[in-house]
């Protein structure tokens, strides 16, 4: 597996140098704004037509209550959790952040996904018990938004059962409005439906400088951009994830340290902007994307969130955030990703799936939340197949050159365990 290990010299002399070197103070005229310690009521937006009032960055997935409560700290009020992060462990982290806090003042998302997502069994009533029991983790009454997770089919939107445990739960007071997130290969046909049935109040999406298509010379998702911007005309909220190739990637870059770069958050403010904020501040400059949502690892991953969320898109942005991409690339998948591995793989791998769960082993330390992920696929879907695999088919339909079968087989090996 390649490490794509570049040292300052190498990495600032690529190109990624001179987009830095644009931001820095007295040199292209340009001045970095300095990022306040937290992010103040007066940054947030409101949230399309939940109606609520929100930090243009959202908390997400966390290994400890820790980063959560440090997060509401520093002004974040969005939180999202799921029953599948680390089996609703994440969600009682969330409950420890919203204690002593007003509840008026944070807004919360919780996803839903078995017997939904795609093969369509769950009951009503059943997602309602199990609403219930989210409820309890969180230690509140009620949630701002539940939302149906990971989307692979278009059908999964209107599908009665959630809709109806929806409409029940509205009526108790349970619920404020209505989500559902992709990041599947099929996501023009999935967002474009969730906006066609307008019956959601947000849309949570995968989306990236990387997203139109013009990094790897891959086809992209050129008509994303046009369905955020018809979600805007509707009123419905847009927050988005997988702003990069891994949420940490730590072994990008190496030589870190005071005057290096550290591409994913910021080190020595005024010289260095951090690769995820440049890509954050990237993604939330289109004025039909309302939020950024963010993996909180610690400190650093917090002021880069707070850093993303209070200052503005400035040039060298674009270029800074594409270069990590470049430097990571074949250290993991592009995400949205249409998937052609696993179009051409013979035994239906699903390869999207395991390469997304690989990257949240290697690059996010989520050890356990990335085991747990592998071990809901279907058996026939996972990459023991790899293992003995002569095709190799996955290797040539890869437009990005990612090693393909050598990343299935480590995730394999690292996540069946």
């Amino acid at each position: 597996m390649p490490t794509h290990k570049i040292d300052r010299r190498s990495f600032i002399g690529t190109g990624l140098g001179a987009a830095v070197g644009a931001s820095m103070p007295g040199e292209g005229g340009q001045v970095l704004p300095s990022a306040p310690a937290r992010i103040e009521p007066s940054d947030y937006i409101t949230l399309g037509r939940t109606g609520a009032r929100v930090s243009r960055v959202a908390a997400g997935l966390s290994l400890g209550s820790e980063a959560l409560i440090a997060s509401a700290d520093a002004g974040i009020n969005y939180f999202d959790t799921a029953e599948i992060y680390l089996d609703g462990e994440h969600a009682k982290m969330v409950g420890a952040a919203l204690t002593g806090r007003p509840r008026k003042d944070i807004f919360v998302s919780a996803k839903f996904q078995p017997g939904l997502q795609n093969e369509l069994t769950a009951t009503a009533e059943d997602v309602i018990r199990r609403f219930h029991t989210f409820l309890e983790w969180l230690g509140t009454d009620y949630i701002d938004c539940m939302l149906i997770h990971n989307v692979q089919r278009p059908e999964a939107l209107t599908n009665p059962a959630w809709l109806e445990a929806y409409r029940r739960l509205r009526i108790q007071g349970r619920v404020r409005s209505l989500g559902a997130s992709t990041h599947d290969p099929k996501l023009h046909e999935i967002v474009a439906k969730t906006i066609e049935t307008n019956l959601y109040d947000l849309i949570l999406v995968a989306y990236n400088p990387t997203t139109e298509g013009d990094l790897y010379g891959s086809p992209g998702w050129p008509r994303l951009p046009k369905l955020l911007e018809e979600a805007k005309a509707r009123n419905i909220a847009v927050s988005t994830m997988k702003i990069m190739i891994g949420a940490v990637a730590a072994d990008a870059v190496s030589g870190l340290g005071p005057d290096a770069i550290d591409p994913n958050d910021i080190v020595a403010r005024g010289k260095y902007l951090g690769a995820r904020v440049a890509a954050s501040r990237w993604v939330l400059d289109n004025p039909n994307v309302d939020v950024v949502q963010y993996t909180m690892t610690g400190p650093g991953t917090i002021a880069a969130a707070v850093e993303s969320g209070t200052t503005p898109y400035v040039g060298g942005d674009q270029e800074l955030a594409r270069a990590y991409h470049r430097f990571a690339s074949g250290a993991g998948c592009p995400i949205p990703c249409s998937a052609p591995c696993r179009t051409a793989c013979p035994a239906d791998v699903a390869i999207d799936d395991v390469l997304r769960y690989g990257m949240y082993y290697d690059h996010d330390g989520l050890h356990r939340q990335a085991r747990l992920e592998y071990a809901s696929l279907p058996v026939e879907n996972r990459a023991s197949l790899c293992l003995t695999c002569e095709s190799q088919a996955c290797l040539s339909a890869c437009p990005e050159g990612v090693p393909v079968s050598a990343l299935t087989r480590r995730a394999h090996a690292q996540l069946s365990l």
